[in-house]
């Protein structure tokens, strides 16, 4: 019978106590701080996802455009102007989306700091 009742017993027993207390007050405080972070989170992802598509939709009208162009240019080759327009597209593309990463990291960073406050036991974030 003392080897039923001995794990039951001692300091292991207390602290486990102390910790579904702790967890049975602190639970909902701690959700209630974590729910504003999580939201922002969800909201810049999908925020993102969108302006891909928007992205990704637009440049494949471009796409498009420039080839109608090219089917009415001698066929085999890609003519000068085309060439350049379609340089140009690249580079403002690439620029756009370095504009969307540097914003990411931005979201990701305010996210990153908001979390650490709250950690630290700071006020939570209002939305």
């Amino acid at each position: 019978m003392k080897e039923l009742i001995k794990p039951l017993g001692g300091q292991s027993f207390l602290l486990g106590m102390g910790l579904a207390a702790a967890a049975y007050f602190l639970g909902p405080t701690l959700k209630e701080m974590m729910k504003p972070a999580a939201v922002k989170g969800t909201q810049g992802i999908m925020a993102l996802g969108e302006r891909t598509r928007q992205m990704m939709s637009e440049s494949k009208e471009k796409m498009s455009d420039m080839m109608a162009d090219k089917s009415g240019a001698a066929a085999g080759s890609m003519t000068e102007s085309l060439y350049e327009k379609l340089l140009q597209e690249i580079k403002e593309e690439r620029e756009q989306s370095n504009r969307m990463v540097e914003e990411i990291r931005s979201t990701l960073g305010s996210l990153k700091d908001e979390i650490a406050n709250m950690k630290n036991g700071g006020a939570s974030p209002q939305i």
